[in-house]
């Protein structure tokens, strides 16, 4: 089973305060927009210390899922070398077993062990049970609920002072410039109090890690020149070829 890091340091804090920041950060996530909500989640798997997170290419959060039951994968916090499969659930009603039983077609599909639904609502019992058949395969369910109380102990989506903690804004406001455009990765770079930073990393077969954003290319930009100047050559050649007849 997945160990999600709280750090929980509550006792610091006054009751007062954790019960409001918890119900006003809930009814935030709550009601994010679906790509607010992938962005979001994408920030939470970064500070839980999963890496490598890669977008399967859902879009949108109605229609099928062109990989099946799952929106991204990951290697595991724990252990480096173990990927984990990662639903996301946006929806006004309680999640179905359903979900449990594609996102686990698709680990077993895929030869990924372990899984993880992230859901901005709560789970049908029939959910909570399904994840018990299935124990070769772990799912482990994260409710708006859980998620909320990670974020806050994680300290995303709050500005926390030595007694007090309210619910930062700016975070929530940066999510709605954030968006998977046209399938691509974008995720961010973000510390407590400080704005999110957007940094957009194209598809593909390769992990992407969200802690510390893509490797550089000192030569990218040679490279580009190359590219450009072999291009110039090819169109000044045909020019040439064309005036000698």
């Amino acid at each position: 089973m997945i160990r999600l890091h709280n750090h929980d340091d509550s006792r610091r804090y006054s009751d007062h305060s954790s019960s409001n920041v918890f119900i006003a950060l809930e009814r935030k996530v709550r009601n994010l927009d679906f790509p607010s909500f992938q962005i979001c989640t994408l920030l939470w798997l970064s500070r839980q210390g999963f890496s490598h997170v890669r977008s399967l290419g859902r879009c949108h959060q109605r229609g099928r899922r062109k990989n099946g039951g799952a929106d991204f994968v990951a290697l595991a916090s724990q252990d480096p070398q173990v990927k984990i499969a990662i639903q996301l659930r946006h929806c006004q009603t309680p999640v179905q077993r359903r979900a449990i039983d594609e996102l686990w077609g698709f680990m077993l599909r895929n030869g990924i062990p372990t899984g993880l639904v992230v859901s901005n609502g709560r789970y049908q019992d029939s959910a909570q049970r399904a994840i018990n058949e299935y124990p070769g395969r772990p799912v482990q369910l994260v409710s708006l609920q859980d998620l909320s109380r990670s974020m806050i102990n994680l300290g995303l989506g709050i500005v926390q002072t030595d007694t007090w903690r309210v619910l930062d804004e700016r975070y929530f406001d940066s999510l709605t410039h954030l968006r998977l455009a046209g399938c691509s990765v974008c995720t961010a770079n973000t510390e407590p109090r400080v704005h999110v930073r957007p940094l957009a990393v194209s598809q593909s077969e390769d992990f992407v890690d969200v802690r510390s954003g893509p490797p550089s290319d000192p030569l990218r930009w040679v490279w580009y020149v190359v590219m450009i100047l072999l291009i110039l050559a090819f169109f000044a050649s045909l020019w040439l070829a064309k005036e000698s007849f």
